[in-house]
């Protein structure tokens, strides 16, 4: 029992997701909680082509102001987020923003 209440105890000092966690959808396009661990998120955008990132407008921009809203709710205390986008298993884009950044991205559109 006491073994019980300590792995419940410590499940409770971090946020990490053992599968990853649905955020948001749009289109062909689908956002992902890998972990959320100390006030940071590390989300990753899955699309069917990496082309799909390399506008901040459309779906992917959608789902990134989308995440504004959806985060704080799923990551409780959050100073950072890390975005990966990825297709077809190639990182096509990665950034980062901070709560001390007003939320700006700080983003590298960058194909295999």
């Amino acid at each position: 029992m006491r073994t019980i209440l300590m792995l419940i105890a410590m499940m409770g000092l971090t946020n990490v997701a053992a599968e990853p966690q649905v955020l948001a959808r749009r289109h062909e396009l689908t956002a992902y909680l890998h972990a959320c661990d100390n006030g940071i998120a590390a989300i990753e955008v899955v699309a069917p082509d990496g082309h799909m990132f390399s506008s901040p407008g459309g779906d992917f921009g959608t789902i990134l102001r989308s995440l504004k809203i959806i985060l704080p709710q799923a990551c409780p205390n959050l100073k950072k987020v890390t975005v990966k986008g990825s297709a077809q298993g190639d990182v096509w884009f990665a950034g980062a923003a901070q709560a001390e950044g007003e939320w700006a991205f700080q983003s590298l559109y960058a194909p295999p």
